[in-house]
């Protein structure tokens, strides 16, 4: 008499998983290290312009962060009420923090009120009383040039 053993492999009833690609397998590191090195450079940018290394459209987060949490500059902000805005911003002291920091690399007061205002129409659109707007730049109105530039195609 003889005894046959099954020798096979049991089968299951559940089915196997399928095996993932090489292409899904590198997919799914890649994406972690992407994100962390998003993260840490948000973090890193975060970080130089909270210490005033870094500055938003040319004003330093200090400037920012006391604008916002004016409840009237807010205000005015959120309304895009650029007079009301720089007179509160002007009772502040918001233009001479500014200029206190940008004088730190530029030596020249006209350059530096020009460069200071610049920055104020671009983020405000408030055009101080001194000059005239001209393809979005500003041009202080002693110049002689003001003219020329209006009336050049090219400029």
């Amino acid at each position: 008499m003889f005894i046959v053993l099954n020798t096979l492999p049991a089968m299951t009833s559940t089915p196997t998983a399928p095996s993932q690609s090489p292409v899904q397998k590198k997919k799914g590191k890649v994406m972690p290290k992407l994100l962390m090195l998003t993260m840490l450079g948000a973090g890193t940018w975060l970080a130089l312009f909270m210490t005033g290394v870094v500055t938003l459209a040319g004003v330093p987060y200090s400037i920012i962060r006391i604008v916002w949490e004016t409840p009237a500059t807010r205000q005015a902000l959120l309304q895009r009420n650029s007079v009301k805005l720089h007179d509160l911003m002007d009772d502040m002291g918001v233009e001479a923090e500014i200029k206190r920091y940008h004088s730190k690399h530029i030596k020249d007061p006209v350059e530096l009120d020009q460069h200071i205002h610049q920055i104020l129409y671009n983020t405000t659109r408030y055009v101080g009383a001194n000059y005239v707007v001209v393809r979005g730049k500003l041009i202080p109105k002693t110049y002689d040039m003001v003219e020329e530039v209006y009336e050049c195609p090219e400029c």
